[in-house]
């Protein structure tokens, strides 16, 4: 349901890889579900929010983001990575501007290995007001990177 209806969706997960076939796999399912909508309902803000460090530089990870995402990313849809200090993340969401989802273990599909699920939490009113804040680009809480790619899809 939050895909459906937010008009704002974040990802977060500090590990996503661009190259990996589990974190595409799944961000191309989630990207369905968001494609699929009625039309009165406008996307204005598709972000992936991860670390720093464990993508590589800036320029390979940009390399990596418009080598292999824009196949998966449906026609017109357009999608932010904002890339955080690697040091201040752990945990995985998403995000939108109505509430949030807490993944324990990723947002990615593992696989097929041994964790054929995850348990998600529906983020209480106060702990996801205080995440949606400190996931927001101009938020002091955390060392932002880099915030300036932008792939958009051809799927």
């Amino acid at each position: 349901m939050l895909l459906r209806n937010a008009t704002a969706i974040l990802f977060i997960d500090p590990h996503f890889n661009p190259q990996a076939q589990r974190f595409k796999r799944s961000l191309q399912a989630f990207l369905q579900i968001i494609a699929q909508r009625p039309a009165r309902i406008p996307v204005t803000r598709i972000e992936i929010h991860t670390g720093h460090e464990t993508a590589g530089t800036r320029a390979f990870f940009a390399t990596e983001c418009t080598r292999h995402l824009p196949s998966i990313i449906p026609r017109g849809m357009q999608i932010r990575f904002v890339r955080w200090n690697q040091l201040y993340l752990h945990n995985r969401f998403i995000l939108t501007e109505y509430g949030g989802l807490k993944f324990a273990t990723g947002l990615d599909d593992h696989n097929g290995s041994a964790h054929r699920y995850d348990i998600v939490d529906l983020l209480e009113p106060e702990p996801y007001a205080q995440t949606w804040q400190e996931y927001q680009r101009d938020s002091s809480h955390l060392p932002l990177i880099e915030d300036d790619l932008i792939i958009e899809g051809m799927a």
